[in-house]
């Protein structure tokens, strides 16, 4: 949810400023099969090969049974300049389970049931660190252990007058005393 911008006023100059408020949830989700794909390389390429691996499914006739998972290995960094450099992650897409041939140009890996920190997110993606911080927040509030790297789920994927929506999770758990 977006509140109205606040403006701050410093001297004679006003700055915007934009403050947002995150429904995080906790929820367990199950184990699930996928075909993966590892991806290292600039942001801007993302979409290629989240591409390649759907069209590596198709060839070996496995189709997705669910949403677009990216498992978020080193978050890219955005420079001064708004230039986006590289990350690393796992891209992912349910298969359940279909039959997939040893000679796949992708993996299949069993992702572990687990429990999760979520929320969704829905605006450009140069505002998603935000997200990622109410998660951790909300972790550290609840004396959660961290377990896991960040997921994202693409839920819609961004249109030429609309951001994307996304579902960022975070894996925890409850402490032992």
């Amino acid at each position: 949810m977006r509140y109205p911008a606040l403006l701050i006023v410093i001297g004679l100059i006003l700055i915007p400023l934009s403050i947002r408020a995150y429904d995080v949830q906790l929820k367990e989700i199950p184990e699930v099969r996928v075909a993966s794909l590892e991806y290292s390389g600039p942001f801007h390429m993302f979409t290629d090969a989240r591409e390649q691996l759907l069209s590596a499914m198709a060839e070996a006739g496995v189709k997705p049974q669910g949403h677009c998972l990216v498992i978020i290995h080193d978050y890219p960094k955005t420079s001064k300049e708004g230039k986006t450099g590289r990350f690393s992650a796992t891209i992912c897409y349910p298969i359940g389970d279909a039959t997939v041939a040893p000679d796949a140009s992708f993996q299949v890996t069993i992702l572990n049931s687990a429990t999760f920190l979520f929320l969704t997110y829905q605006d450009e993606y140069n505002g998603i660190s935000e997200a990622y911080k109410a998660l951790l927040d909300e972790a550290w509030k609840q004396d959660y252990l961290i377990v896991g790297d960040f997921r994202e789920i693409l839920i819609t994927p961004a249109g030429i007058d609309t951001p994307p929506t996304v579902e960022v999770e975070l894996g925890v758990q409850k402490r032992t005393e």
